[in-house]
Order: structure tokens, then C-alpha cells, then sequence
């Protein structure tokens, strides 16, 4: 998580460069559950009312 760019090695098309990064991403898009590595809904543009304003949902100790 030091922002830096690098090769995916899991998930589909390998996109995401740990483990971490592919249970978040997959928290967030197919469940809309918010981490500190995902800290924004996934939303389409048409939808309002969309996503959390509280912030992260699941605490760092529970997502590793």
C-alpha cells in the first residue's frame, strides 16, 4: 500500500498486486463494503443516492 505502481499477480486479468487488494476490490464492488484500500463506493454516474458517507466500513485488522 505505498501507492506505487506494480504487476498484478491475483484476480481476474491479474489486476490486483496482493492479496489484500483483491479481497478489497471484491468487498467493494460485488458486496459495496468499504475498506481503507477501497475507501470509495462503486458507483455509476446514473445512480444517486449511492454508497456509504460514513467512510470505511471494515477495519484494517478484519480485512488482512
Amino acid at each position: 500500500m505505498t501507492g506505487q505502481l506494480r504487476l498484478g499477480r491475483f484476480g481476474w486479468k491479474a489486476g490486483a498486486s496482493s492479496l489484500t487488494h483483491q479481497i478489497a476490490g471484491a468487498l467493494n464492488t460485488d458486496m459495496g463494503v468499504m475498506t481503507s484500500v477501497k475507501d470509495q463506493p462503486d458507483c455509476v454516474p446514473m445512480q444517486s443516492n449511492c454508497g456509504n458517507t460514513e467512510g470505511v466500513e471494515l477495519a484494517d485488522e478484519h480485512l488482512s
